[in-house]
């Protein structure tokens, strides 16, 4: 004889005020967190800019290629 285990979402015993604030405050951190994700992936994008030229006046033809292969 098989045993079937149901299971029940919360939200079918939680008040409805008490679940649309629960969805609310779930939506506002994912926003938060997009946006801070966002503003890392730019401000990331910003000093790779800002050191590239520098790295890339590092580099000679000739002097940095490996040649030993």
């Amino acid at each position: 004889m098989r045993t079937c285990v149901y299971t029940t979402p919360f939200s079918l015993f939680m008040p409805q005020e008490l679940l649309s604030r629960l969805k609310d405050a779930a939506a506002r951190e994912y926003k938060t967190q997009s946006e801070f994700v966002r503003e890392s992936i730019r401000e990331k994008i910003e000093r790779e800019r800002e050191a590239a030229p520098l790295s890339a006046s590092l580099i000679q033809p000739g002097v940095n290629e490996n040649t030993d292969l």
